[in-house]
């Protein structure tokens, strides 16, 4: 389980999971300080970090060799039609063919993360 605990600076916001920390904050043009991700980033973190994570374990598994996987997530929000469009770009420095590359493409699309994000979603709350 993951807790946001907000007090009063402005936006500052300590987030916990388990023994982890990190802090979101806004940047300075809505109020806040920018001290730390934007929930925005957090999100398209969540996304780029699954992504890198499920590509190494899979070219780990295949010991194909690669030497870096860098991914950049942009995450865009359209108020007016309530859509979400995540844009990945993934790069993937090693000797590897243009079919692996494709292999890896489908994989990417099929993370965990990716899984959530393209489901149905339930969002409830309980104010305690």
């Amino acid at each position: 389980m993951v807790k946001a605990t907000i007090n009063d600076e402005n936006y500052k916001t300590d987030i916990r999971a388990g023994a982890h920390q990190l802090v979101s904050d806004e940047p300075k043009s809505l109020g806040g300080q920018d001290l730390g991700f934007s929930p925005d980033d957090l999100l398209a973190a969540s996304l780029a970090s699954c992504t890198a994570i499920t590509l190494k374990m899979y070219v780990s598994r295949k010991e194909w060799s690669v030497d870096n996987i860098a991914v950049e997530v942009d995450f865009k929000y359209d108020r007016e039609n309530q859509v979400s469009s995540f844009f990945r770009n993934i790069k993937v420095n090693g000797s590897l063919n243009s079919i692996q590359l494709k292999r890896l493409e489908s994989v990417a699309n099929n993370c965990p993360i990716s899984k959530v994000l393209a489901s149905k979603i339930i969002n409830k709350t309980t104010l305690l």
